[in-house]
């Protein structure tokens, strides 16, 4: 029994997986209590700017949403990030991330563009200044085999910039997956037992199909 709850839990593990590749920013590694700005990084494209900034518990921009390290994308000027992930057409998903303004500056230098396979899904303003990150789920479908998520910072070029972590993507449950079953006499396949059920049971009361004559 315990090695089938254990196998259960792994299936649920996977099936729950994160999508997204180096989502926490933690490569490349920077030394903690320091930052460095990359043209590139791991698991993520860039198509402008090129100035990427990691850092990891760097001076009075804070600490990370979670992990070690967090990115701004506006190292020297205005960046932004794209990775196209595999999908399953028609499946939704939970997208989630933390995002925070740079402190003590004003709120035109925090501002992200997120986009979902080329269409804007949400414009991040933050009107404070302050870095208090604020964690955002959003609901999103796949069109297709691959999905592409982008994050642009679109506030002014001057090497100041809003704060992204934590970046996730995974599958939400739908009936008759892993973690939503099928119940016993669900026989409409809509993960619950009703009268639909009960009138396919009574419209096939005694019905037979071998051996009735016994």
């Amino acid at each position: 029994m315990k090695k089938l709850f254990l196998v259960l839990a792994l299936v649920i593990s996977v099936s729950r997986a994160n999508l997204v590749t180096n989502g926490g920013f933690e490569q490349p590694d920077v030394d903690y209590g320091s930052y460095g700005i990359f043209a590139s990084i791991d698991g993520w494209v860039t198509t402008y700017g090129f100035s990427l900034e990691i850092r990891d518990h760097y001076g009075p921009y804070g600490s990370p949403y979670e992990g070690d390290q967090f990115l701004e994308l506006d190292g020297y000027e205005s960046s932004n990030i794209i990775q196209d992930i595999t999908t399953q057409a028609g499946q939704n998903y939970q997208l989630s991330f933390a995002y925070a303004g740079r402190p003590d500056e004003f709120a035109g230098l925090n501002e992200i563009d997120v986009y979902w396979d080329g269409i804007l899904l949400v414009e991040l303003r933050n009107e404070s200044g302050d870095l208090a990150w604020e964690f955002k789920t959003y609901t999103v479908t796949a069109t297709s085999d691959i999905a592409t998520l982008e994050f642009r910072d679109i506030g002014e070029s001057t090497s100041y910039g809003a704060h992204l972590d934590d970046v996730s993507l995974v599958p939400q449950g739908v009936c008759g997956d892993d973690l939503h079953p099928y119940p016993v006499g669900d026989l409409t396949k809509d993960c619950r037992v009703n009268l639909a059920d009960l009138v396919i049971i009574a419209s096939n009361w005694l019905a037979c199909t071998f051996d009735c004559d016994v």
